[in-house]
């Protein structure tokens, strides 16, 4: 095999890398509920990081020589990981945000506890305060 042959080897596998980011980040917008602003964040986020493995994968695997075939072998990855790895890796990174999900909204329930049963506790007392001097004013009169 040649250099060129390598090349467009490391090319698809920068296609599928780019293609699992896309899954990565389209999971965790169908996670956490993100509305338009989240899904411009996460396409940003998407392109820049599918922007710098192609830009890893040109300078320490092709020598900064860009062909066409390494524009082809991207498109190629990506489609070959879009028919045939599509589901898993959607059901996969599902499950693990999902799991970080439930871990943040325990750590969240876990650090404001306290603050809604303060706050729970200061209106109760002040709520029974004025209560208490009614019914102390009606008992006397």
């Amino acid at each position: 095999m040649t250099n060129e042959w390598y090349a467009f080897l490391a090319s698809i596998i920068c296609g599928i890398l780019a293609a699992v980011l896309w899954y990565a980040f389209d999971s965790m917008r169908k996670v956490f509920g993100f509305k338009a602003l989240g899904n411009i964040v996460f396409d940003i986020l998407w392109m820049c990081c599918g922007v710098i493995v192609f830009c890893v994968c040109i300078w320490e695997l092709f020598d900064l020589r860009i062909r066409a075939f390494e524009f082809i072998g991207v498109g190629i990855g990506a489609f070959l990981c879009h028919i045939l790895l599509k589901r898993p890796l959607e059901w996969i990174f599902d499950i693990i945000f999902m799991f970080f999900l439930k871990i943040f909204q325990f750590i969240f329930k876990i650090l404001l506890t306290p603050w809604t049963f303060l706050y729970k506790i200061l209106i109760r007392n002040k709520t029974n305060k004025k209560r208490k001097g009614k019914t102390d004013d009606s008992s006397e009169k």
